[in-house]
Formats: structure tokens, C-alpha cells, sequence
């Protein structure tokens, strides 16, 4: 087809015609195809994305397996508890190289496939938006021009005979101008489609390629994805409960390992009702029983890795949507308009020569006698001018104009694909609300009268873990309100395309009013007068919305950057947990240390207390601890106060904020529901009345002015020559009257046109009035006090982390519960190693320590 642009041809305007034809007959109908594979990439984006989140999640689950792991070489060496953490460990290392081998190729495939791929699917969005508008415009456009071209065609067909019979006169010779003319016009829309034609055309190819990648990828690995994903998850709420179990054991028993070197009766009293009240409590014997089924089974994900890999792992995503990217998707409107311009040459209101041509044609036609040299009988005109009201058959006849393809209304609820056009991929905040049971031991009170700083340390944990509960609902409060306020966010980028899209309406429809107006026929007049007003009123009054959005739109780009870094700090779930078994852990081997010295007291008093100096110096030590540790739960209760107002302070600016985007919020519905589509369909049926005004201007004015056949100059030789046209004439005046008729399915009258996009009906003075408020309100003092609050979630956050950090550690030789021998460093918050020697004085002089050693 390229090669025929540009072949000349004796009719000026049957070329142009053939191309335009082509031209709408295959570009027009890829609007179908191209909704539908953004329908698909919807689908695609949010398989990618679970695919993302499944990868995530193994990696989460493979940081708990190391915890655990480290918390189950830790219990080995001990009685009952060892047992338990053996069953655990054996499956561990039995999948242990499987998992980190898995864990690398999904990895791998995340930052070498998936992260490419989205990064393409975003390109190919903006791409597809840029193309489909063209492909739209071509679809509600051309049916004009190809209107008017064919109606130039048929003058032109009656003004040709009329240059041979008066040839040699001065209207010959201006018909003749006319003629070539626009043989200048047909050459000039000729370089325009043959640049414009292989630019869409690979759209096209494109679409359709990438279509059946897409559907295959979703046909292999949608299924099989997210089953994986709720496998992984699955094992994931089954690891977690297993892992907390095991780290609460360490953090209790941390201080007291070294007793294991003692004798049997000393682990049974003291640290044996701290672990069956764990076990108890957690349920991990029967946890670990059943975790094969319940986690391991559960991670075989590398088939579905496999998938992944084959169908998206190489270059054919890439190959296929080079020619959707957003520079060959951008390139085709300026293409588009450089053909517009081209064929706005056959418009009389773009170009004055044209209109100067067609008044020519007209006056020659209607006004000039004939000469009476000439021969006395005129060619008969060409007997069957294009008809204007049959219904559409390809793309011929003026009624091909309504054939009506409503442009993308964006609405304010952005799909997974939109969030990627927004470039947008922001990690969810997880959730703290902890659920971990209270451990209840059977060791002795803590007497406040003899451990005055230990008992004081036990009743401020108590307070804590109160405070902990607190906060833990709500942090799950404000996951949902950042959830909230983060599609809220969204909303401006819509509207403001919704804004765009309905000032670029309200402005062509002004254009073309003004064009019609131009030529001043009283009858069209009077057919578009309902809307000239409203149109004209409301195009200013958009000039009020578009001046204020850029400010909100800065605004908010800011609230959003700082809503990033809130999230960025939010508390995670494993921190409030690390406190609650920190403290927890302070609790419980406190009370086990404190037993220790009892029974040691309770002995040594048998003994004539010839220990006691020593018992004394160790429960002093063991008091000072209990003293610092206080100190640092004093700074941990600070710092949780502190995440706790932050967490309500951010809400509560949170609250603020979506209700000052409440207003955007309406204003954006009615655009998109209401005021789009009835704005959109009043400029294509503008459009369509100037596609047949433009180029029977001249002759619908002498109609509409009814003068009398003498009052045209027609010659008594020749006294119908003027009949064909008039019927023309009167055929497209027809046709434009019924342009202002109501249709029961598709209001189109103007009357309906004004109503619908009336202050009334768009308070367009009312949304500039809520653009520029809210952008006051958030540019105000919104974003510093969200980074503010952002600041001081961060510092308390790091805070707490400081005072986690265990203080203490001591090393020592024990005897595992096989009978081997081992080497401990053991951190923790109560014991070191000075302690340790005195404690370990103090079991041996008492005969404490294990027989054999």
C-alpha cells in the first residue's frame, strides 16, 4: 500500500479517498484488539507481581529457617527440648542445600526476569495509551475528512465538464486553479500517510504478537503461581509459630545454659519448668511433628520457577514490544498530526485557498451563464452524488461519520496497571499484631523484700507487654489507613488526566463551534445554538481547574514521597516480637538465676553457710543487672510511647488528608461517569455536522438564503444547471438537521449537549474552588508534619533496636545431653563472665557440679 501514496493520479481526490479508506478500514478497528491486551496486562502485571510477592515470601520464610536454625544449634545440647530441636534440624539440613539452591534461582529470576519484565510491560502501557488515542482519532475522524473529501469530489465532478464547455473564460481558468490545487493537497496528505502508514502498522503487529505471548504466559503459569504463592504462605504461618517457639526457649534459657555442667536435680528445678512451660504453652512438640507436611512439602516452588524462567526468560517480550514502547507509541500522534494538517487543506475553516477554491467551484457552478459559442447543451452532470443518509457500508457516504468509538475514560480506581503507570510498586507494611501465649512457670515468686530491683524489673515487664498489646492493634489500624491513603494518592494522577482530557474537549468543541460560526448559515446556527454558551462558558471556567491541579498535583507528589518514608519505618512485625521475647527472655531466666541462688542458699545453709559471703556478692551482682536492665526498660518503654504516638499522629494526619481529597474524589466520579462520555460524544457530532458544512458552506448559504434562479445569473440555455447541486444541497442540510434529533439510546441533540455539561450539571467553578483548597491544605503543613512524624517513628525505631542488644556474655564448657563435651559463647543480658566464675564457685563448693567432671 505505501508505495500508492504518493502515485499521482488525474483525480485529485480519488487517491486520497483510497487511503483514507485503507487507512480507517485497518487502523481503525485495532482499538478492539488493543483494550484487549490492556485487559491482559492487567492480567499479566498482577501475575507478576505474585510471582514477585512469592519470591518475597520465600525469602522470608528462608530468614526464619536461619533463625531457627541458629536457636536449634543453640537447645541441641539440651535435655527434652534437644530432642525436639533434633526432629526440626534433620529436615532443615535435609533441604538446606535444596532451599538455598531454590532460594538462589528465584532470586536470580526476580532481578534478571521479573523486574526486567515489568520494567517493559510499563513502556508497553505508555506505548499503548499514546497509540490507542491515534488509533481512536483515526476511528472518529477520518469518517469526517473522508466526508468532505468525497463531497469535494462530487463538486469537483460537476465543475469538470463546466471547464470544457466555458473553457477559455476567466471561470474556466479558476476551476482549472482549483483542480490543481488540490492535486497539491492530494500530494502533501500522500508524504504525510506514507510516513504516518508503517508507524501504526506496526502497532499492529505488535498488538497482535504480544497478544499471544501474554495469553501463553497466562495460560502456563497462572495456576501454577498462585498455588505456589499460597504454598509458600502456608508453610510460612506453619514455620513461624515453630521459629517463635524455639527463639523464646533461647532468650529464657540463655543466662542459664552453663548449668547443663551441673547435676541432674539442678537442671530439673531450675530450668526444666521454664522449658515444659514453654513447650506447654507453645505447643512445639506437636508442631515440629507434623512440620514436614505442613512446611517442607510446601516449598517446591522451582517448578514454577522453571515456568517462569522458560516463558519469560528471554528475548521474546523484548523482540515483540519494540514496536509498542513509549517513543514508537509517542511517535504516532505527532505523525497523526502532521497528516491532520495535511488533510485540514481540504477544510475551508483551516484554509483559506480552500475556502477561496470552493466558493469558486460553487460560483462557477450556480452564478456563471454559459457562453453562446460554446456548444448550447452542458454535459448532464454525474447522475448519483454520494448519499448522505444510507447506512454505513465500509467507509462510503456521510453517514459513515457516525459511526461513533467513545475515547478511554479514565476512572479514579486504578487497576494493578495503573499502579504501574504510576511507576509505583510500594512494599505493603506488615502487620505487628503478635500473637504469642504467656508463659507460666512453676518457679517461686520473686520476694520484692530480698530482689527489690528484680521484682520491680518483673512488674515493669508486665506494663510493657501491656503497652506492646496496645500498640499492636493499632499498627494494624494504620497498615489499613496507609493502605487507604495510598490509593487515595492515586486519585490526582487520574483526575488529572480526566481534567486533561475534558479541557482538550471543551476546547475542540469551542473550535469547531467557532468554525461553523465562521460561515454564518443561519440554519446550522440555530441547529448548535443550545451549546454554544454552555460550551464557551465552561471552556474558561476549565482554564480555572487547569491553573490550580498543578499545585495539588506538586502537593500531593510530595505527601506521597513522604508517606513513603513512613512506610519505609513503619515497625516490623519481627522487631515488636524481638521485644516481646527479649522481655520476656529477662523475665524468665531472672526467675531461673534467682532459683539458682536459692537452692544454693537452701544448701549452704545445710552446710554451716560457709558459702554465703559468696551467695551474697552473686545475688548483689545478679541485683545490678536486674538494675540496668530496668534502665534500658525504661528507655524500651519510652521508645514504644514514642512509636505509639507517632502511629496515632500519622492516623490521625491520615484522617485529614483522605477528607481533603474526599471533594477530588466526586468531582473525579462525575468526570468519568458523567461528564466525559456526553463531552466526547457532543465534539464527535460536532464533528461530524463540519465534515459536511466545511465543504458546502458556500452552496447550504445560498440555500439557506432560498434566492431566485434569476437572482444566481442562471442562463435561460441552461436552466437547470443548478438542480444537482441544489438537491446536494439539500440532502446534507437534511442531514445536519437531524444531527440536533434525540436518540433514545444515545442522546445526541445539543439541547442535551448543553444540559448535560451545564455549571449544573459540572460545576466546574466548584472543582476549581476543591483543586486549589485542598492543594493549600497539603502544601501547607501536610508534608512536614508527615516527615515529622516519619523522622520520629525512625529515631524511636532505632532506639528500641539499641536497647535489644545484648549487654553481656560469658564462656564455658558443657556437657551435652549425649555426653560430649562442648565450647559456649553465650550473649545475653544477665550473666558474664565474672558472674559466671562466681556462680560456678559457688556450685562446686556445695557439690552442685556434675559427677565425672
Amino acid at each position: 500500500m505505501n508505495s500508492t501514496f504518493l502515485t499521482p493520479t488525474a483525480d485529485p481526490f480519488a487517491r486520497t479517498l483510497s487511503d483514507l479508506s485503507t487507512t480507517l478500514t485497518d487502523f481503525a478497528p485495532l482499538v478492539t484488539p488493543i483494550d484487549a491486551i490492556d485487559t491482559l496486562l492487567t492480567d499479566i502485571d498482577t501475575l507478576l507481581k505474585d510471582f514477585g510477592e512469592l519470591i518475597t515470601a520465600f525469602e522470608g520464610v528462608d530468614a526464619v529457617i536461619e533463625l531457627l536454625g541458629s536457636a536449634l544449634e543453640f537447645l541441641s545440647p539440651i535435655p527434652i527440648v534437644g530432642e525436639i530441636a533434633d526432629v526440626i534440624a534433620g529436615l532443615i539440613d535435609a533441604g538446606a542445600e535444596a532451599l538455598a539452591d531454590v532460594l538462589t534461582l528465584a532470586q536470580d529470576l526476580n532481578t534478571e526476569v521479573i523486574k526486567p519484565v515489568l520494567e517493559v510491560l510499563e513502556e508497553i502501557v505508555t506505548g499503548l495509551g499514546d497509540a490507542r488515542a491515534v488509533t481512536v482519532e483515526i476511528s472518529q475522524k477520518v469518517p469526517g475528512y473522508i466526508n468532505t473529501i468525497e463531497i469535494l469530489h462530487y463538486l469537483s465532478e460537476i465543475a469538470s465538464p463546466i471547464v470544457e464547455v466555458l473553457k477559455g473564460t476567466k471561470p474556466a481558468d479558476d476551476l482549472a486553479a482549483v483542480l490543481d490545487t488540490f492535486n497539491t493537497v492530494q500530494e502533501d496528505v500522500g508524504k504525510a500517510l506514507l510516513v504516518f502508514d508503517p508507524a501504526i502498522r506496526a502497532v499492529g503487529t505488535g498488538v497482535k504478537d504480544l497478544t499471544k505471548v501474554f495469553q501463553d504466559i497466562m495460560h502456563a503459569m497462572g495456576q501454577a503461581g498462585r498455588d505456589a504463592l499460597t504454598g509458600i504462605e502456608d508453610a510460612a504461618h506453619a514455620l513461624q509459630p515453630i521459629s517463635d517457639g524455639f527463639n523464646r526457649l533461647v532468650d529464657a534459657i540463655k543466662p542459664l545454659k552453663w548449668v547443663l555442667d551441673a547435676l541432674k536435680c539442678v537442671f530439673d528445678k531450675i530450668l526444666k519448668p521454664v522449658i515444659d512451660a514453654i513447650l506447654k504453652a507453645t505447643g512445639l512438640d506437636a508442631l515440629v511433628h507434623k512440620a514436614e507436611d505442613a512446611i517442607f512439602a510446601k516449598l517446591g516452588i522451582k517448578p514454577v520457577l522453571d515456568l517462569a524462567q522458560g516463558h519469560l526468560g528471554n528475548d521474546t517480550i523484548q523482540s515483540t514490544s519494540d514496536s509498542l514502547g513509549p517513543d514508537k507509541g509517542a511517535g504516532t500522534g505527532p505523525l497523526w498530526d502532521a497528516t491532520q494538517t495535511a488533510l485540514g487543506q481540504y477544510r475551508s475553516g483551516d484554509s483559506s485557498a480552500t475556502k477561496t477554491a470552493l466558493l469558486t467551484v460553487i460560483s462557477a457552478v450556480a452564478q456563471t451563464p454559459l457562453d453562446p459559442n460554446k456548444p448550447a447543451k452542458a454535459p448532464p452532470f454525474p447522475p448519483t452524488p454520494p448519499d448522505l443518509t444510507k447506512p454505513v457500508s465500509g467507509t462510503k457516504g456521510l453517514a459513515a461519520g457516525l459511526a461513533y468509538t467513545p475515547r478511554r475514560i479514565r476512572r479514579m480506581d486504578p487497576s494493578p496497571l495503573a499502579r504501574l503507570q504510576a511507576k509505583r510498586c510500594r512494599p505493603a507494611a506488615r502487620s505487628m499484631l503478635v500473637a504469642m501465649p504467656e508463659i507460666t512457670d512453676d518457679l517461686p515468686k520473686i520476694d520484692p523484700k530480698l530482689w527489690p530491683q528484680s521484682a520491680a524489673l518483673v512488674s515493669e515487664i508486665d506494663t510493657l507487654v501491656t503497652a506492646l498489646d496496645t500498640l499492636s492493634p493499632q499498627a494494624v489500624s494504620l497498615e489499613s489507613a496507609l493502605a487507604q491513603m495510598d490509593a487515595a494518592l492515586k486519585l490526582p494522577a487520574t483526575f488529572d488526566h480526566q481534567v486533561a482530557d475534558m479541557s482538550a474537549l471543551l476546547g475542540d468543541a469551542v473550535h469547531i463551534l467557532t468554525v461553523l460560526e465562521g460561515f454564518n448559515i443561519s440554519f446550522v446556527n440555530s441547529v448548535v445554538a443550545p451549546f454554544v454558551d454552555v460550551a464557551k462558558d465552561q471552556n474558561t471556567k476549565m482554564g480555572a481547574v487547569t491553573t490550580a491541579l498543578p499545585k495539588l498535583t506538586k502537593a500531593v507528589g510530595d505527601l506521597d514521597a513522604a508517606t513513603g518514608a513512613v512506610i519505609s519505618a513503619f515497625p516490623d512485625a519481627t522487631l515488636i516480637e524481638d521485644t516481646l521475647r527479649r522481655v520476656e527472655g529477662w523475665r524468665l531466666s531472672l526467675g531461673q538465676t534467682i532459683a539458682l541462688v536459692r537452692a544454693a542458699r537452701i544448701k549452704d545453709a545445710n552446710q554451716g553457710n560457709t558459702a554465703k559471703d559468696q551467695i551474697d556478692t552473686l545475688a548483689a551482682q545478679i541485683e545490678a543487672s536486674a538494675a540496668d536492665l530496668r534502665t534500658r526498660l525504661t528507655a524500651i518503654t519510652g521508645h514504644i510511647t514514642a512509636i505509639s504516638g507517632s502511629v496515632t499522629a500519622v492516623q490521625g494526619g491520615i484522617g485529614t488528608y483522605t477528607t481533603v481529597l474526599a471533594d477530588i474524589t466526586q468531582h473525579s466520579t462525575l468526570l468519568s461517569d458523567k461528564a466525559l462520555p456526553v463531552a466526547d460524544q457532543a465534539v464527535h457530532v460536532l464533528g461530524v455536522v463540519n465534515s459536511i458544512v466545511d465543504p458546502l458552506s458556500g452552496l447550504i448559504e445560498l440555500l439557506d438564503n432560498q434566492p431566485a434562479p434569476q437572482a444566481l445569473g442562471a442562463s435561460a440555455t441552461c436552466p437547470d444547471a443548478d438542480s444537482a447541486m441544489k438537491t446536494f444541497g439539500i440532502d446534507a442540510a437534511k442531514v445536519i438537521t437531524a444531527m440536533a434529533q434525540s436518540d433514545t439510546n444515545t442522546p445526541k441533540s445539543f439541547e442535551s449537549f448543553a444540559e448535560g455539561l451545564a455549571e449544573q450539571a459540572l460545576p466546574l467553578t466548584a472543582m476549581a474552588t476543591s483543586v486549589s483548597q485542598a492543594a493549600t491544605t497539603l502544601s501547607t503543613d501536610a508534608v512536614s508534619t508527615f516527615q515529622t512524624n516519619a523522622a520520629a517513628l525512625k529515631t524511636s525505631l532505632a532506639g528500641l533496636t539499641t536497647e535489644l542488644s545484648e549487654t553481656k556474655t560469658y564462656s564455658t564448657t558443657i556437657t551435652t545431653r549425649t555426653g560430649t563435651r562442648e565450647d559456649i559463647t553465650v550473649p545475653n543480658d544477665i550473666i558474664d563472665n565474672a558472674m559466671l566464675s562466681q556462680a560456678q564457685a559457688i556450685m562446686n563448693s556445695l557439690g552442685f557440679a556434675a559427677k565425672g567432671h
